[in-house]
């Protein structure tokens, strides 16, 4: 059984920059970002750029270390 990808590689006006991959499918990064909106500079999804990729996107970074404050059981099931 394969690991579902936790990252994706967006093209955004010349410059691959990695992200959290965004689970609503509105959005194809946590952060909000349509990668195929070229109206905004976004240029698509890429291969990511390492084996070993991070995510660099700071607004990425950003709620996934708020989410990190809660637990189990603050989610109501």
């Amino acid at each position: 059984m394969s690991q579902p990808n936790r990252f994706v590689a967006v093209k955004v006006e010349g410059a691959v920059s990695v992200h959290a991959v965004g689970h609503d499918g509105n959005y194809d990064t946590l952060c909000g970002i349509d990668a195929n909106d070229s109206g905004v500079g976004h240029e698509g999804i890429v291969p990511l750029p390492w084996v070993h990729s991070r995510i660099g996107c700071e607004a990425c970074k950003s709620i996934l270390r708020q989410a990190w404050k809660y637990t189990a059981r603050d989610i109501r099931k």
